[in-house]
């Protein structure tokens, strides 16, 4: 008999792939349905993102004028040749090339190796002065002319962050120039100091917080980030001053004065105030089209290129929401750099608790994230700049109350107003305290964070009686 299926009736294959194709149109027509509610409803939410940015923008330019990058490149002012510092940056940095090995592995000397400041460095450390004497003396005509020029003309590559997010990355010989030139500075604090000179030592110091003031209209976290640097490493100098040498003093005053103008500057405000405005400049770029949002989010993701073209689509519906979420962030932190520092701990806190949450996982695809990280940084590294240098007036109103009453203070309070004019506190608005030790005394920082179990990295500075000062390097 045959087996051959009788005509007009499809056998089960047929039936099988017809019912497949079917199949296949319902779930075409299914997923394009899908996008295209899924494609209306976020231009729903790009809508009103656009019409809620509209409005953060009126109100930023209600609450700072100006604020845009253009606005900010209109009014720089230029610094006249005959008070640019920046030259004398770039000399001294030529003239230490020297005093700043290139490779820190092999030349760098064992500066480490001294147990406290208030001992001379070790033969190995000092041999490798000696051998650059002829070097430190080209620098010190340099760090003189230094002292009288406050401010310079930054040039336009390092004024502006053409990397969003403060990245610190591409440097010649791994440093930024304005490190490496107070470095040399630093190179020759401790040239004079083993050669006790205080007064040299002390001029050193003065051109080292120059340098740092050439970055004062810089309006990056770069460059926010570059002059709390180099006032760490003044501030390590003046310890180091006091722990080797008996500055006279005018040498001390001017010292105090020099380091409490620079405590008075407001270096968050110029830098929260730069980069929100090239966030969102940066952000209207994308939006605009200008770069690819893939193009950028590539960088995080290098290997995964299908997956940034999907995010990326999904993202563009959502920056103006990013947008705002980030304009109104650096609104609050502007608000913030303009209160007076011992109001701002607490408003910090409750910045950085509100930016944590404000944005949703999708919108902390390498953006909001990194502005987020920022604000974040910036409160920190602020509040532990005010604390070093008020721990380092503290110190030096220490020293001149031991010139003249041949002891230490037992208590903050006497050096009131004599030295200080108020009882100092760090910048969490906390007072800070005398440590009393057998062969000094130690100025810290409260670790404690209120309401937290949590502490703080310890700060201080450790101040030497006379005859605890310049004392042999340990034995090897």
């Amino acid at each position: 008999m045959s087996s051959t299926p009788p005509a007009g009736k499809p056998g089960k294959g047929r039936r099988l792939l017809g019912w497949l194709r079917r199949g296949a149109i319902v779930l075409v027509c299914v997923l394009a349905a899908a996008y295209l509610v899924y494609w209306a409803w976020m231009e729903i939410v790009a809508s009103q993102g656009r019409a809620e940015l509209a409005r953060a923008i009126e109100e930023t330019d209600t609450a700072s004028p100006g604020w845009r990058w253009d606005d900010l490149v209109a009014a720089r002012e230029t610094v006249p040749p005959g008070e640019d510092s920046w030259p004398l940056i770039e000399a001294l940095y030529d003239a230490g090339g020297g005093l700043l090995p290139q490779n820190r592995l092999a030349d760098e000397p064992p500066w480490a190796d001294a147990a406290a400041p208030n001992r001379i460095l070790p033969p190995d450390s000092v041999t490798w002065l000696l051998r650059r004497e002829r070097l430190i003396a080209e620098c010190l005509p340099l760090v003189d002319a230094l002292q009288e020029l406050p401010r310079g003309n930054l040039p336009d590559d390092l004024w502006e962050n053409r990397d969003i997010g403060g990245r610190l990355d591409d440097w010649p010989d791994g440093l930024p120039v304005s490190v490496a030139a107070a470095v040399t500075a630093q190179r020759v604090v401790e040239a004079a100091v083993h050669d006790g000179q205080p007064e040299t030592a002390a001029r050193c110091l003065c051109a080292m917080l120059r340098i740092g003031a050439a970055h004062r209209d810089d309006p990056n976290f770069r460059g926010f980030s570059l002059r709390v640097s180099v006032r760490k490493l003044a501030v390590s100098g003046v310890e180091r001053l006091l722990a080797m040498t008996n500055p006279d003093e005018p040498t001390l005053l001017r010292l105090q004065e020099l380091l409490e103008a620079e405590r008075r500057e407001n270096l968050a405000h110029a830098m929260v105030r730069g980069e929100r405005a090239q966030w969102a400049r940066f952000l209207e770029g994308l939006r605009a089209g200008q770069r690819p949002l893939a193009e950028h989010m590539q960088r995080g993701m290098p290997e995964a290129w299908l997956l940034v073209r999907i995010l990326a689509h999904h993202q563009a519906f959502l920056l103006p929401a990013e947008e705002v979420q980030t304009l109104r962030a650096f609104q609050e932190a502007e608000a913030i750099t303009r209160r007076p520092v011992a109001e701002q701990p607490p408003e910090w806190d409750r910045l950085k608790r509100q930016v944590s949450g404000a944005w949703p996982p999708e919108l902390a695809i390498q953006l909001s994230g990194r502005a987020q990280r920022l604000i974040e940084r910036c409160s920190d590294r602020f509040l532990e700049d005010q604390t070093r240098l008020t721990l380092v007036q503290t110190a030096l109103a220490c020293e001149r109350f031991r010139r003249v009453q041949e002891r230490w203070p037992r208590s903050l309070e006497e050096l009131v107003p004599a030295y200080l004019p108020k009882v100092p506190r760090n910048g969490w608005n906390q007072t800070l305290r005398l440590v009393e030790r057998p062969d000094g005394l130690r100025i810290e920082s409260p670790t404690e964070i209120a309401g937290t179990p949590y502490q703080r990295e310890p700060l201080g500075l450790g101040l030497w009686n006379p005859d605890q000062r310049r004392l042999p390097s340990p034995p090897e």
